[in-house]
């Protein structure tokens, strides 16, 4: 016997699908939206991905219940076109004045397994199956929670050793610089300091979210570099927590010569603070601080060795 088409509990409106997918279409590829911010609201935001997905998969696979007939097929369908959406969501953000992140498309990723299981063990799996789906559900959203209680415990470390920006002595420098792009970061036990590799690709590099953003009281942002490799341009990216930094000509755009072996770059905060074109950047709210490179066509490594407030 054929199982049932529609979940349990499901909306029936024929709107509500559409609906849903044009919400997380727009929130997905709409040009520079601005996440929130604050450490654990960055991480339920980043957690909205496993849900958004979730019921991407679903809703996609109820707009197909017209067109494709068989139940498997219209699932597989459902999941291939959700990670369509999810790649390609992060494919263009480079292009919409968003930073892309791989991370991400795990989230969205472990979003569609979930929905895959919905779908297939749901309509037949009973009061027990939807318990277990259930609790699995808040397991998962407990572990992507996780980072924003790592961060936490992280942060009262970097409260402490501001204005050392980098603390890549600890492990807990990994929850306050993360890869960004096409990119991985890494700790380098042997000669200290933080690795990072890009890969092909564009804006690939670092973001540093500091857990003090005052930094009004300090004059110049100083960063200690290790570069094997031939001489390349680093762009420098700073935002503060105004909406308006999500924007290109509203937060300051920088760029560096950084030449092979060991050098030192010295940016004054007046010139950050001059960054933006309408304003001043507010240095008492310091959200953001990016290093990346424009495009590689292979893998360019190099380390941060240092980074400190004077």
């Amino acid at each position: 016997m054929t199982a049932p088409s529609r979940l349990s509990g499901l909306p029936k409106s024929t709107l509500f699908f559409p609906l849903l997918l044009l919400v997380a279409l727009a929130l997905l590829f709409f040009p520079r939206i601005a996440p929130p911010s604050g450490l654990w609201w960055g991480t339920l935001w980043n957690a909205l991905h496993f849900p958004g997905f979730v019921l991407i998969t679903v809703g996609i696979e109820r707009l197909l219940a017209k067109v494709i007939v068989r139940r498997d097929l219209r699932i597989f369908a459902a999941a291939a076109g959700a990670f369509l959406i999810a790649a390609g969501s992060e494919i263009v953000h480079d292009f919409l004045g968003r930073s892309s992140s791989w991370g991400d498309v795990l989230f969205d990723t472990i979003g569609i397994a979930f929905g895959v299981a919905l779908l297939v063990l749901g309509p037949r799996s009973g009061a027990r199956g939807r318990w277990m789906l259930a609790g699995l559900a808040v397991v998962i959203t407990a572990l992507l929670l996780t980072p924003g209680w790592k961060g936490s415990l992280a942060a009262a470390r970097y409260r402490a050793a501001f204005p050392d920006l980098g603390m890549f002595s600890h492990e807990a420098s990994l929850a306050r610089w993360r890869a960004q792009g096409n990119a991985t970061v890494a700790l380098d036990p042997e000669n200290g300091g933080l690795e990072i590799r890009i890969g092909d690709g564009r804006f690939g590099g670092v973001s540093c979210f500091p857990a003090v953003g005052d930094w009004s009281g300090h004059e110049t942002l100083e960063l200690v570099f290790d570069n094997p490799g031939d001489s390349f341009r680093l762009g420098i990216r700073v935002d503060d927590a105004s909406p308006l930094s999500s924007r290109h000509d509203e937060r300051y755009n920088g760029e560096r010569e950084i030449s092979p072996g060991r050098s030192e770059i010295r940016i004054p905060l007046e010139e950050i603070a001059s960054g933006p074109s309408d304003r001043r950047l507010d240095l008492a709210k310091v959200k953001r601080l990016a290093l990346f490179t424009d495009r590689e066509s292979g893998e360019r490594v190099f380390r941060v060795v240092s980074a400190f407030l004077r």
